[in-house]
């Protein structure tokens, strides 16, 4: 929270300097909720066990504009190759990039796809409905966002 709010002081004062108003720079970080009824069923593993993986490749293959139906989604995938499609989104591809680094080995289909069905480039939030609650309004009061982008996640099941 407070790199954020770091964050958006400084784009806030830039933008002082070149005459605009603080306000004209909008700020809504995407975050990832998880809520259960307890802190104990929000943190229950299933949640990532049932990962729509498949939900999640036909999310980023929409968003990419790449059929991936004829691709073999266990085998390593060149995420580099897709740069160069016009209609592709550069920071998906960067995000994608990402968990595979910290994979620490090449990226699969499967594990692009289950990487999006849990929306892997906002941050999570794992709590109550209460707890929750309180992480957004502290977005709001600390770090002086304007907003938030709720992300999804896509599950199988419960």
């Amino acid at each position: 929270m407070k790199k954020l709010a770091k964050f958006v002081r400084e784009v806030r004062a830039i933008a002082i300097e070149n005459g605009r108003a603080a306000t004209d720079v909008n700020f809504f970080p995407m975050i990832v909720p998880i809520v259960g009824r307890a802190m104990e069923e929000a943190l229950d593993d299933r949640y990532e066990a049932n990962a729509g993986w498949e939900g999640g490749l036909a999310t980023i293959s929409s968003f990419m504009n790449v059929d991936f139906s004829k691709c073999p989604v266990d085998e390593p995938f060149d995420v580099e190759g897709l740069k160069d499609r016009s209609s592709a989104i550069h920071s998906l591809i960067a995000c994608a990039k990402t968990y595979a680094g910290h994979e620490g080995k090449l990226l699969t289909l499967r594990m692009l796809g289950h990487a999006f069905a849990f929306c892997r480039c906002g941050q999570w939030y794992v709590g109550t409905p209460e707890s929750i609650a309180d992480v957004f309004e502290s977005f709001v009061n600390e770090a002086n966002i304007d907003g938030l982008n709720v992300a999804y996640e896509l599950r199988l099941k419960l």
